[in-house]
């Protein structure tokens, strides 16, 4: 069986993190802010790649996580 997220022995971040990093990105997106100098920003506070960064933020990455309560679409609440 395939471990997912925190289960899995390579896993470098925790889900509180990654939670930190989708709504920081989140955030960029929504007030217009440099996303990429955000990903860059976030990259080297969590020692990722800015590319692993911007795979989170974009929710391809740490799916079994599921959606934050703060949606990426803007769909909360529906």
């Amino acid at each position: 069986m395939t471990m997912h997220g925190a289960n899995s022995n390579w896993a470098k971040l925790r889900p509180d993190e990654v939670h930190e990093i989708r709504r920081a990105y989140d955030a960029a997106i929504a007030n217009g802010e440099g996303v990429y100098a955000t990903i860059r920003k976030l990259g080297a506070e969590y020692g990722m790649a800015p590319n692993t960064i911007y795979y989170i933020g974009k929710r391809r990455t740490w799916r079994s996580l599921g959606e934050d309560n703060e949606s990426a679409n803007g769909t909360e609440g529906t």
